[in-house]
């Protein structure tokens, strides 16, 4: 299944599932998930993205000061085993997670997300958000800078969509 995220995703990453992450059911449910989802997201920025950016981009979209990410939104859905339940993740496991900007337009950018669960070797979990652009010195939205554009293409692994 990790094969199947290094196809699709240009940020794949293993995060072992901790004792604390289960809920009262005993599993890891959509508040560990989008938590974990987070820490994919920052990681794309982090690993991908930073590197490709100059000094003064970095300075504003990495760190927020000047031109900055904000999340606007963020989905999930939890996938469903072949008996219509959902997939639960356990102790012990560990999950492999994906992370891919799908589209880009203007002040704004949407990411997908995928958790596949090593021991059962199946999806648990899909994410979507919409990151905006903002630029924190003026306080008004502002247009994802180019550079920033230019890494996240450089590092895509399927076609990101340009809307104009």
């Amino acid at each position: 299944m990790k094969t199947l995220l290094t196809h699709k995703y240009a940020l794949v990453m293993r995060q072992p599932v901790q004792w604390g992450d289960m809920d009262a059911s005993g599993r890891c449910g959509p508040a560990t998930l989008f938590r974990l989802f987070e820490s994919a997201r920052l990681a794309y920025f982090e690993r991908l993205i930073a590197p490709r950016l100059s000094s003064e981009v970095h300075s504003g979209f990495i760190r927020g000061r000047g031109v900055g990410r904000i999340l606007r939104s963020a989905s999930l859905e939890m996938a469903e085993s072949e008996e219509g339940r959902e997939c639960g993740v356990r102790y012990p496991d560990s999950l492999w997670l994906g992370a891919r900007t799908v589209s880009l337009s203007g002040d704004r950018f949407d990411q997908e997300y995928c958790a596949v669960s090593e021991r059962d070797q199946r999806i648990v979990a899909f994410g979507r958000a919409t990151i905006v652009t903002f630029d924190h010195v003026k306080n008004a939205k502002a247009p994802v800078p180019d550079e920033v554009v230019q890494a996240m293409l450089a590092v895509e692994k399927t076609p990101v969509t340009q809307l104009h």
